[in-house]
């Protein structure tokens, strides 16, 4: 039988699938009223990041135009969602975001009010002529763009007002209703009030999208001051070239060849928007108090009393513990951490942190305690995380001020491993406890898996881990843990080999995988050879997969599903049916190019059979979803897979919200 040519589907039209399964969940119906809002900011902030990062790359590709069309297609999308969920809150809930020349004479008074004492002292009118250049405007700043004619001499005049971050987006309009104006209509409707002099002939908005995609320090040579070096390319990347406009729909033709004359260059995309442009404002009405019925139940995390309450070390001797989270508390890390700062036998405490995120962060102030108590606390800190470069090396000089040793990171490479290394000293020699995990440390509505063990080779393992990061030695041969670059791919295709090799001789194989992204073209040509060789494999990928699935004589073995809920399915997990001697491993890699081959990854065996019970009951779970899982067609689009008449309806995610892992 001929083999059918080989073929990898466009990882951006993929993208952009996962993102219109997001818009999805704004619909009336799938999520409460109030959440609805988070998923449209969601996918408003998703597409933003998206032009930032991906689209500078693409310009010259055969399926821009596809991309293009699909963008277009998503952005008329998101926003006939948000015009039908304005009107849900207005006649559910009262709520509403009204255009200034719909207030209540109150609301006006209440609105007018707010304009004097916080906006106009800072509000900076800019004219625009040969004296007054167009000032040079930030990547996502929201711009009003007027028309003026004086009342005296007729004159012309075109004004601009920047939008910067001092101001708040959303105002409250009302003391008795939660009714609200956004910051351009309140500024608009006052602009007459600041140009005594002129008639507003017509006044817009817009907003420039800057290309942010340049990789700190991936593509230059480090210098002796590393945070410099990383400040100095935050700078650069803050005025990137402009990679898309957005502006008012409503706007007159003059205008807009005003804005496109002056913005746009040939590979510029402009989007013309019916509706406010940029919508992550929903966050705060998703986050509006007073209507808990109309948002998710509190998240009832659950905080194993084996981890919390005895000595977490004398438990850890006993067998590996597996945490799912959010469903059960991440707190359990702190907890760990907090123990060995406490425990006069730890002696170390070595970390790596990739993002940190929250301005109050438990496992920083874990960190410090830990030092302060005297331990030896070293801590590798990535200073090349994607839009989290300033944020860590804030982290990391706070953990340098109190006596930590921080390293931020290694040349050429992203360190994206997750780990936590205890060393405490038992019976005159050292004992090792490590905590494995395939998320960032900090608390976040992401699904994660956690795996905390005494077991020697993966202690071993880890601790020469950070010997390859900290000293000039490097170890290349490991017990237990595939690392990458160095093995890491290579360990995932042998796997994969085995199950081919045992299906051509009859025997049991199959591959169960869940990622964040399957877009490695030499690891989707490997699992078509696998389909081809009898393999099973079911894949479960939340974002951009360019796999095509039960496609004959390439991929009919393979099955693609994806979850699009409230929590993110952020873990990654890889089993392997072995011949029936199963093998499970977690990571923090997906198979993406980029994981594979520029970042120092783990994968991380999981060896306790109740642990394994778990994750197979985890997948089986999964896949009894008719809520929120889609399956991916052989076109690479996706289907929601839907209750039959006599099928009850099962989420997974509600399913540990209220069970077990």
């Amino acid at each position: 039988m001929k083999e059918k040519k080989k073929e990898i589907y466009n990882r951006d039209l993929s993208w952009l699938e996962f993102n219109n399964k997001v818009v999805y969940e704004a619909k009336l119906g799938r999520n409460p009223l109030l959440e609805r809002a988070m998923f449209l900011a969601i996918a408003s902030t998703n597409l933003d990041q998206f032009f930032m990062v991906r689209i500078p790359k693409k310009r010259e590709k055969k399926e821009r135009e596809k991309i293009y069309n699909s963008i277009k297609k998503m952005v008329d999308n998101i926003y006939t969602e948000y015009s039908l969920y304005l009107k849900d809150l207005k006649k559910e809930l009262d709520v509403d975001i009204k255009e200034y020349i719909n207030l209540s004479k109150k609301e006006k008074e209440i609105g007018d009010d707010y304009f004097k004492r916080l906006i106009q002292p800072v509000l900076e009118i800019i004219e625009i002529d040969p004296f007054h250049p167009i000032p040079r405007i930030a990547s996502g700043n929201l711009v009003l763009l007027g028309m003026i004619e004086s009342k005296r001499t007729k004159d012309k005049k075109v004004i601009m007002i920047e939008l910067r971050g001092e101001f708040e987006r959303l105002i409250k309009i009302s003391d008795e209703k939660n009714h609200f104006i956004l910051i351009e209509e309140l500024i608009k409707g006052n602009l007459e009030s600041q140009l005594i002099d002129f008639e507003i002939k017509e006044v817009g908005i817009f907003r420039l999208t800057r290309d942010e995609g340049i990789e700190i320090l991936e593509d230059s040579k480090v210098n002796e001051d590393i945070i410099k070096e990383v400040e100095d390319q935050l700078e650069e990347r803050e005025w990137g070239e402009v990679i898309r406009v957005e502006y008012d729909k409503k706007l007159s033709k003059d205008m807009k060849c005003f804005i496109t004359k002056n913005f746009s260059i040939l590979t510029t995309e402009i989007y013309e928007i019916s509706g406010p442009i940029n919508l992550d404002f929903l966050w705060a009405i998703e986050q509006l108090n007073g209507y808990e019925k109309y948002k998710y139940e509190p998240l009832n995390e659950k905080f194993l009393k084996k981890m919390k309450g005895e000595n977490i070390f004398e438990t850890l001797k006993k067998k590996d513990k597996l945490l799912l989270h959010p469903y059960e508390s991440f707190e359990a890390v702190t907890e760990l951490i907090d123990t060995a700062a406490d425990d006069p036998d730890v002696l170390a405490i070595k970390q790596t942190l990739y993002r940190v995120k929250h301005h109050d962060s438990p496992i920083i102030d874990a960190l410090e305690k830990a030092c302060k108590k005297g331990k030896q606390v070293t801590v590798l800190v990535e200073a090349k995380a994607r839009f989290d470069e300033g944020d860590n090396i804030e982290w990391a000089k706070k953990l340098e001020h109190v006596g930590c040793h921080v390293i931020y990171g290694i040349k050429d490479l992203k360190v994206h491993g997750k780990t936590l290394l205890i060393l405490r000293k038992e019976e005159n020699k050292i004992k090792r406890y490590v905590q494995l995990g395939t998320g960032n440390y900090y608390k976040a509505p992401y699904v994660d898996i956690s795996l905390f063990t005494a077991d020697e080779g993966i202690g071993e393992d880890i601790s020469n881990l950070f010997s390859n990061l900290i000293s000039p030695q490097e170890t290349n041969k490991w017990k237990e843990i595939g690392v990458g670059p160095q093995d890491l791919e290579d360990k995932f295709k042998q796997l994969v080999d085995r199950e081919i090799s045992n299906a051509l001789k009859g025997k049991k194989a199959k591959i169960i995988a869940k990622m964040n992204g399957l877009t490695d073209t030499s690891m989707i040509e490997k699992l078509y050879d696998a389909s081809n060789a009898g393999v099973k494999i079911i894949l479960i990928v939340r974002g951009a997969c360019c796999l095509l699935p039960g496609v004959k004589n390439m991929s009919e073995n393979i099955e693609v599903y994806s979850i699009v809920g409230r929590f993110l399915e952020h873990n990654r997990i890889y089993i392997f049916e072995n011949n029936g001697m199963k093998e499970y491993f977690l990571s923090s890699a997906d198979w993406m190019t980029r994981n594979l081959e520029r970042r120092v990854e783990l994968m991380f065996p999981v060896k306790n059979s109740k642990n394994k019970i778990q994750l197979d009951s985890y997948f089986e779970n999964i896949l009894k979803d008719n809520v929120k899982r889609w399956k991916e067609n052989e076109d690479g689009t996706y289907s929601l897979v839907k209750t039959s008449k006599d099928e009850k309806e099962f989420s997974y995610q509600d399913y540990y919200l209220n069970n077990k892992f």
